[in-house]
C-alpha cells in the first residue's frame, strides 16, 4: 500500500500548466516513488509530454555523463524514481563555505562543458513559438542551440552520483523549438546566485561576463525570463508575487509589542553538527544570545563529525572578538565575512558562518565559541560597504604608488648603471687618446687629408 508523504500544487499557472506532484512510500518495502498528475484537464498533454521529453532527451544526452531521471506513463500521469543524491546546487554550497573558489569554477565549468556540447549542434534561429514564449529579442551575435532544450537543467534539479554519473531529475519545461545555448547558461547561474543572498557574496567567482555575456545581454536575457514566466502563469499570480497585490503596508517593528518568532529565530547562534556533509536544519541546534548579545559556549565535538559550523545569526551584522578554541588552542575555519578591523568581522548576508577546518584535531574534544554580536540594519550596512568600497580603492592607490615606486627606483638603478658604464667608455677614450699610438695615428690621418 502507498502513502502519500507529500504533495505540491503548481496551480499559479496557466491551466494548460497545472500539475499536482506526490511522492508515495511503500508502507511495506519503505521505498518511495514519485508521480505526477495534470491538476486540470486542459494540463493532461502537458503531463503526458514529460514521458516523450524523457526519451528525447536520452537519446540527446547519449554519450554524456548526464542520465535522466526514469520515466513511465501511469494511469492519469507519470510516475518518476525517487532518489537520495546530492544536487549540484548543494555541492557549489558546500565549496563556497570552504572558500573553494577553483573548485567551484571547476565544477560550473564541467557541467557547462556538457551542456555546451549538447547545445552547440545547430544555428538559432528565431521561431514563432519562440517569440510566443520569450518575446522578440535581438542578439549582438549569432547563437547556438540544441535541438531540444531543458531549461530547467538548474544546479538545483541535477544530483551527483558520482563523480562520473550525474541526474536531471526535472525536464518538464522542455522546449522543442531553438533556444540559445547562452540563455540557458544565464538562466542556471541567475537563480543559482539569486536564490539564496550568501551566494551574491561570491558571484565575482564566476561572473556572466566568463560565458561572453555582457550586461546589456544580461538585461536582454532577463526579459526573456519574465516573458517566460507570464507565459506559463498566462495572467496567475504566484503566490510569492502577492505581497505588491494584498499588503496594507509595512508595520514597524519598533512599534510592535511583541517581536515574531521567525525574528527572534534570526536573532539567536545555530551551531551545525553531523557525521556527513551533506547537511540539514535538522543538524543544527539553536542558542540565545545573552542581554549584551554576548555568545559563550562549550560543545563536545562528536568522534565522527565530519561537518562542524557556527551561525552567529540569521541576518546581517559585526562580530567582535570571535574565538574559537580548543584547549586554549585557536581552531581554524573559513567564513563568508569581511574583516573591516583587527577582530571585527562584517557579515553582509543573513546567513553568516564560520565552517570549522582539519576537524581531526578537534574530534573527542571541548571547543570554546565566544563572540559579540551587534545587529545591522540597511542604512548601517550600506555606510560599512561604502567604508569597505572606499578602503578597497585606497589599497588599490596605494599598492599602485608602491609599484609606480619600484619601477622608478628600477629605472633609477638602471640609469645610474648606464651613466657609470658611459664614465668607464669616456675614461677608457681618454686613455686611448693620451697613447703614442693614437698620437701617431691622428697624425698619419692629418697627412693624408
Amino acid at each position: 500500500m502507498n502513502k502519500i508523504i507529500y504533495s505540491k500544487y503548481s496551480n499559479e499557472r496557466s491551466p494548460e500548466f497545472s500539475t499536482v506532484t506526490q511522492i508515495m512510500m511503500n508502507m511495506e518495502t519503505g521505498e518511495r516513488l514519485v508521480r505526477k498528475y495534470p491538476d486540470t484537464v486542459a494540463a493532461t498533454e502537458h503531463v503526458e509530454g514529460i514521458y516523450e521529453w524523457y526519451k528525447k532527451l536520452q537519446i540527446q544526452y547519449q554519450g554524456t555523463c548526464i542520465e535522466l531521471n526514469t520515466c513511465t506513463l501511469t494511469d492519469g500521469g507519470i510516475q518518476l524514481e525517487y532518489m537520495d543524491y546530492p544536487s549540484m546546487e548543494n555541492i557549489l554550497d558546500r565549496f563556497i563555505e570552504k572558500q573553494d573558489r577553483k573548485g567551484f569554477c571547476d565544477f560550473i565549468d564541467c557541467y557547462f562543458d556538457v551542456l555546451k556540447s549538447v547545445h552547440s549542434k545547430q544555428k538559432f534561429h528565431m521561431t514563432e513559438q519562440f517569440k510566443n514564449c520569450f518575446g522578440v529579442s535581438c542578439f549582438s551575435e549569432e547563437e547556438v542551440c540544441g535541438e531540444y532544450t531543458n531549461v530547467d537543467a538548474l544546479f538545483a534539479n541535477v544530483l551527483v552520483i558520482n563523480s562520473e554519473k550525474w541526474c536531471m531529475l526535472d525536464y518538464e519545461w522542455t522546449l522543442s523549438f531553438p533556444v540559445p545555448l547562452r540563455f540557458l547558461l544565464f538562466r542556471v547561474l541567475f537563480y543559482y546566485f539569486h536564490e539564496h543572498t550568501f551566494r551574491k557574496t561570491v558571484e565575482c567567482w564566476y561572473p556572466m561576463e566568463k560565458l561572453g555575456i555582457t550586461e546589456e545581454e544580461q538585461e536582454v536575457f532577463l526579459e526573456m525570463e519574465r516573458n517566460f514566466q507570464r507565459y506559463i502563469q498566462h495572467g496567475r499570480i504566484p503566490i510569492r508575487d502577492m505581497y505588491d497585490k494584498i499588503s496594507p503596508g509595512i508595520i514597524r517593528l519598533e512599534e510592535m509589542q511583541y517581536i515574531s518568532n521567525d525574528i527572534l529565530q534570526k536573532n539567536r547562534v545555530q551551531i551545525y553538527q553531523a557525521v556527513h556533509e551533506n547537511v540539514t536544519e535538522k543538524d543544527s541546534v539553536f542558542y540565545s544570545l545573552d542581554e549584551k548579545k554576548h555568545f559563550e559556549y562549550e560543545i563536545e565535538v562528536d568522534e565522527n563529525t565530519q561537518y562542524l559550523r557556527v551561525d552567529p545569526c540569521s541576518r546581517k551584522c559585526l562580530v567582535k572578538n570571535l574565538r574559537i578554541s580548543c584547549d586554549a588552542d585557536s581552531c581554524e575555519y573559513v567564513t563568508n565575512a569581511e574583516e573591516i578591523n583587527e577582530g571585527i568581522l562584517f557579515f553582509d548576508t543573513e546567513d553568516p558562518y564560520c565552517l570549522l577546518q582539519k576537524l581531526d584535531r578537534i574530534r573527542n574534544r571541548k571547543i570554546q565559541i565566544q563572540f559579540d554580536v551587534e545587529f545591522l540594519e540597511e542604512d548601517m550596512v550600506y555606510l560599512i560597504q561604502e567604508f569597505l568600497k572606499q578602503n578597497q580603492e585606497r589599497k588599490k592607490a596605494e599598492d599602485d604608488i608602491k609599484k609606480l615606486q619600484l619601477q622608478i627606483g628600477k629605472l633609477q638603478v638602471e640609469t645610474r648603471k648606464m651613466q657609470e658604464e658611459l664614465d668607464e667608455k669616456q675614461k677608457l677614450i681618454h686613455a686611448m687618446e693620451n697613447t703614442k699610438i693614437w698620437k701617431f695615428y691622428q697624425k698619419y690621418k692629418n697627412f693624408t687629408k
